[in-house]
């Protein structure tokens, strides 16, 4: 029992020491909100020739009582000055809502969680920074805080090159990058962690007679000038997974009695390698030409 005890006290005094340490080095600060990144960002070149970096931030009230956010700053950790991007009034209410609804606002209740959206811009890869930072201000009652965290690295490995998914011109990238709310908002928990699995979506629409995407009944698909057409591979690929069982459904017409494996309707995902998939969601019923486990070529037709 001796030994046991004066091992304790050594113990004790050895975390004592590095505490005092750390505690020297450090300001401990108070931290109501925490901060985290959901997934490392990854620079992707758009059309427009510049690297556009695409990422949440999710906000957690620990505490019993509401915080307004008033103030969040984009920092390169490098060199921790806000050069990157600084949100704060109608610019950081419009791109934050609390997880699980749509309601746009900075305040963060009791115990809730929230999503602060994202979007830098850098004129060439030499600029991305190497690792993010973020400085938050708040407000509660009359008390401030002013706190560093989310600190995330940013995906170095250069974006992959991929063709086009779909034949000819005149396709308009409907719902796409880079501020468009409808699928870049998209935050799903499965699995128990929460993923913006529709961060990069596009809905393509194939302009028509007049550049409209349908004729006649726009509540028949058969009304929209892309439907039938062909989705080719973008790439040498895997077939991972192949679903062809539902029906069409009426378009714009949402609702809330689909079930989760529904939600991407007929569907193709393809391996791109390195931890990289493509998935062709609301294909035509019966009209997918591959199947799990086979290979495709570039441009190799996969549905309809």
């Amino acid at each position: 029992m001796k030994k046991k005890f004066i091992a304790v006290i050594q113990f004790g005094l050895i975390l004592l020491s590095l505490l005092s340490q750390w505690s020297w080095a450090t300001e401990i600060k108070f931290s109501p909100l925490t901060l985290q990144v959901l997934a490392t960002p990854q620079p992707i070149r758009g059309s427009d020739g510049e690297f556009h970096l695409l990422y949440e931030l999710k906000l957690t009230n620990v505490t019993s009582r509401a915080w307004r956010v008033k103030r969040l700053e984009i920092l390169d950790e490098r060199s921790r000055q806000s050069d990157l991007a600084v949100f704060e009034g109608k610019q950081l209410k419009k791109r934050m809502a609390l997880i699980g609804t749509r309601q746009l606002g900075n305040l963060v209740g009791p115990d809730e969680t929230a999503v602060v959206w994202i979007h830098l811009k850098f004129s060439s890869w030499e600029k991305v920074p190497l690792k993010l930072l973020h400085r938050l201000q708040g407000t509660s009652l009359g008390q401030s805080v002013n706190e560093l965290g989310g600190m995330s690295e940013v995906e170095r490995r250069s974006p992959i090159v991929i063709e086009a998914p779909l034949k000819g011109d005149k396709w308009l990238v409907g719902n796409g990058c880079c501020e468009v709310a409808h699928h870049i908002r998209t935050i799903l928990p499965l699995d128990g962690q929460l993923y913006s699995g529709e961060r990069f979506a596009i809905d393509w629409d194939k302009l028509g007679e007049g550049d409209r995407i349908y004729r006649g009944d726009n509540r028949k698909v058969e009304s929209y000038f892309g439907y039938g057409l062909e989705v080719l591979a973008v790439a040498e690929a895997s077939v991972v997974t192949v679903v062809d069982r539902f029906a069409n459904q009426i378009p714009g017409k949402s609702s809330n009695k689909i079930k989760l494996e529904e939600s991407y309707g007929n569907h193709v995902v393809l391996d791109l390698g390195g931890g990289r998939f493509a998935l062709y969601a609301h294909l035509k019923p019966g009209s997918i030409h591959v199947r799990p486990g086979e290979k495709v070529r570039e441009g190799q037709v996969l549905g309809q």
